[in-house]
Formats: structure tokens, sequence, C-alpha cells
């Protein structure tokens, strides 16, 4: 038996009925309020599941289809609140005319990232991981100890 901090409702464990226990905090809540109020982030620490637990307590067909809305979303605020950010440093402006100066691309650009920020999708994210994140790609280092 285990009591939902959401709902309050006292119930035993199902296959319907899962009880969520936050990794990070213990938070506990009961799967259907999980699945409509806080999809697969802890409610109370606001900490992302791992996928594993997400799927192993929530079901993987609810994961797949909640989690990649989730991470976009909150990709699509990162990059906002990082670019956000940058605008306000000068180095930002110098890299970013140089960069369109060596390139030859249009000065008139400038500014308008977030209109390609807006339009993300989880399509083109995973098309750019696939491209990009392949073992061609990836490089392997051993720190050995000093002396040697």
């Amino acid at each position: 038996m285990f009591e939902c901090s959401v709902c309050c409702t006292e119930a035993k464990e199902s296959a319907k009925f899962k009880r969520i226990a936050c990794p990070g905090c213990d938070y506990v809540v009961c799967s259907p309020c999980q699945k409509q109020y806080a999809k697969v982030e802890c409610m109370n620490c606001r900490s992302l599941f791992t996928t594993a637990f997400a799927s192993d307590r929530l079901g993987s067909k609810f994961v797949q289809q909640t989690a990649k809305q989730t991470v976009l979303s909150e990709l699509m605020t990162q990059q906002r609140r990082e670019l956000e950010l940058a605008r306000k440093q000068n180095g930002y402006w110098l890299s970013t005319i140089r960069s369109r100066l060596e390139n030859g691309d249009d000065l008139g650009t400038i500014g308008h990232e977030d209109p390609m920020i807006a339009s993300l999708t989880a399509e083109k994210l995973a098309a750019a991981a696939k491209r990009y994140l392949t073992e061609v790609n990836r490089a392997r280092f051993v720190l050995l100890p000093e002396g040697r």
C-alpha cells in the first residue's frame, strides 16, 4: 500500500496503478497522476527520469510519445536561454560577424535564430543524431599515469 502525494489516494500497486518514487528525492505519486501532470519528470524536484526508469514505471509506449516532446521543449528552452545570454556579450557579436564574413554569408541574417529554433522537430533532431553521433565520429582516449 502507498499513498499518492498528489491525489491522496491510498492504493495497492497493480499493472495500471504503479507507485512512482523519484530516485532523487523519494517523492511518491501514482502512475495516473504522473502521466497526467508531469510526464517524465519528478513533480517535486523537476529532475528528468531516465528512460529505463520511466519505461518500467510508466510504460515504453507512453515514454516514446511524451519523452520526445519533453526533451524537444527542454532543448528549445535551453537554446533560447543560451542565445539570450550570448547576445549580451560582445564576443558573441564579434564571432558571429566574423564567421559570416569569412563564409560569405549575409549579415542581415544575424539575429534571426529564433525561427530556426522554433522549427526544430523530433524528426530533425533524430536525423542529425543519426548523421553525426556514429561510431565513426566517436573519439576514445586513455589517460595514462604520469611517468610512462
